[in-house]
């Protein structure tokens, strides 16, 4: 007990004999950790973005087809791996003795790229916009008029003005677009047939998750695109592959800094531990309160990042919610408090090996 009550005499001391320098530990930690989640956030978004840059024309590698239940679709947006979802309405027509697909205006935050070359987006329920090659093929311009033949028995042709031309760039969306009314035109009935499109993460297993959907649900259609969906996933692989070198250099860098910061601290009470020694204090006792005080300043740190994270990223701009940031702080901190618990450790080692002599002359 004496023992005991002399560490946690040595744990005040510690803390209290030189506050500014607590406090500097303190800020420390915060800004390691808040750099290391922050940048580390910020790489991922930006790797998705160019990652989801590179998809082609249909960035999509599930489309359900049926009669979509909300609770049907939550449970699909809640399945592991899928990253968005929107619902577009689409049918077959013919347009120039071919069939062919045509979709409603998706709603703002599609995934789709809907880059116009000249023109404008269909505003009304009789004008279209083509895509670039099919009005180049056709030699159609803004104001022209095409006609779609409804994919059903005694229908006749609908007209319409060509309003927009989509641009001919491969990431641009390659088929014709019409407004929710405009599609109506085409159809016997009112009702419009809706596709819910799933885009994943470039790491769940595609045929897996589009077996579940067919076995919970299988009054629903899905297809699946394997061939786009085995380009995203390489091209997710790289940009993950360099955001953990990016990270990892990150890391280094702040572990280092901490590192170092810790070393100061406890090399400053070098002369106070030759003193202990030198009075008969074992060693362990003497280790227990700098271990004892690196938690400390550690759990300081990490209620004060938990708390500004959400704030600072939403002032840099940053679009992950508060619950993954704080998720990804949980995680970085085993590192961080690993990395402080590691240099505290070897540092008071090396101190407790030198002779009390030197530990006395040691003093800065």
């Amino acid at each position: 007990m004496p023992m005991l009550a002399l560490s946690a005499k040595l744990l005040q001391w510690n803390i209290l004999r030189n506050r500014a320098q607590t406090l500097i530990m303190i800020l420390a930690i915060f800004g390691s950790l808040s750099s290391y989640v922050l940048l580390g956030t910020a790489l991922t978004e930006m790797s998705t973005a160019v990652a989801q840059s590179l998809r082609s024309d249909w960035p999509f590698d599930l489309t359900v087809n049926g009669e979509i239940l909300p609770e049907q679709r939550e449970m699909i947006e809640g399945l592991a791996g899928v990253q968005h979802l929107e619902t577009v309405a689409s049918t077959e027509v013919y347009f120039v003795s071919q069939l062919q697909n045509v979709i409603s205006t998706p709603a703002a935050g599609t995934r789709l790229v809907l880059e116009l070359e000249s023109g404008a987006m269909p505003a009304t329920k009789h004008e279209i916009v083509l895509p670039g090659e099919l009005a180049l093929a056709l030699q159609l311009e803004v104001g022209d008029e095409v006609e779609l033949m409804p994919d059903h028995r005694q229908a006749l042709p609908e007209t319409y003005e060509v309003s927009g031309i989509l641009s001919t760039k491969a990431s641009v969306v390659k088929l014709p677009l019409l407004t929710e009314a405009g599609l109506r035109r085409l159809l016997p009935t009112d009702a419009l047939p809706q596709s819910l499109l799933v885009q994943l993460d470039g790491k769940a297993n595609l045929d897996r998750l589009a077996s579940r959907i067919r076995r919970e649900f299988p009054e629903l259609a899905v297809t699946v695109d394997a061939a786009g969906y085995e380009q995203a996933q390489s091209d997710f692989n790289m940009s993950d592959s360099l955001v953990i070198g990016l990270r990892g250099l990150i890391l280094i860098i702040t572990a280092a800094s901490l590192a170092v910061l810790f070393y100061i601290s406890q090399r400053s009470g070098s002369y106070q531990t030759g003193v202990l020694r030198a009075i008969g204090v074992e060693k362990h006792w003497l280790l227990l309160p700098a271990l004892v005080q690196t938690l400390i300043i550690f759990a300081i740190g990490f209620v004060l990042t938990a708390w500004l994270l959400p704030s600072v990223a939403l002032r840099l701009g940053l679009e992950s919610t508060r619950v993954v940031l704080l998720s990804s702080l949980r995680q970085d901190m085993g590192l961080y408090l690993l990395v402080g618990l590691i240099s505290t450790l070897l540092v008071n080692l090396q101190f407790l090996g030198f002779s009390i002599p030197r530990l006395l002359k040691d003093s800065w």
